[in-house]
């Protein structure tokens, strides 16, 4: 181990320094008031670390998630395969404004299309995808970060945001 000594830290009023602790929603300090790097530790971790375009594309995945639309869209294509028209009655949205989301989804590999003589049929690409979805749902559901985490509690899809048709 390799002592950095204290964690940085800031003036206080009479000069000397106090340390800077952040602390977590209980009030316990949730970092180390002393600074040492375990030099083994940070060896093995480093040597895991993935690809930067491997971190790049798993963020840009995850970026995808990060949008209420494109979540909705995954959640309805989880049960069944739909079309665009589907899609937009669903959601409340106009069928620009959603292939506009699937067109972003299928870059990432998230969705695939099938064509069906004049439709067009969407449906989550893989099981990877089923599985990142459902263990993502399962994630939110089982740790409370959401209210009315129950089947039937999701309410009308696009509630609470203003999806009019323009």
């Amino acid at each position: 181990m390799r002592s950095m000594g204290r964690r940085p830290s800031h003036d206080r009023s009479d000069g000397t320094e106090a340390p800077r602790r952040s602390r977590d929603e209980t009030g316990k300090t949730d970092v180390c008031e002393v600074f040492e790097a375990h030099e083994a530790a940070v060896s093995a971790a480093r040597k895991a670390m993935l690809p930067a375009a491997v971190v790049s594309a798993l963020a840009d995945t995850f970026r995808a998630l990060g949008d209420p639309t494109r979540v909705r869209i995954l959640h309805a294509l989880s049960g069944r395969e739909l079309c665009v028209c589907d899609l937009a009655a669903l959601l409340g949205m106009t069928s620009s404004a959603v292939s506009h989301q699937l067109r972003l989804l299928r870059h990432l590999r998230l969705v695939r299309p099938r064509k069906s003589g004049r439709m067009v049929y969407y449906s989550l690409d893989d099981e990877h995808v089923v599985d990142l979805f459902r263990r993502c749902l399962e994630h939110v559901t089982h740790s409370g970060q959401a209210a009315g985490s129950g089947a039937g509690d999701h309410g009308r899809p696009g509630e609470g945001e203003d999806h009019r048709r323009r």
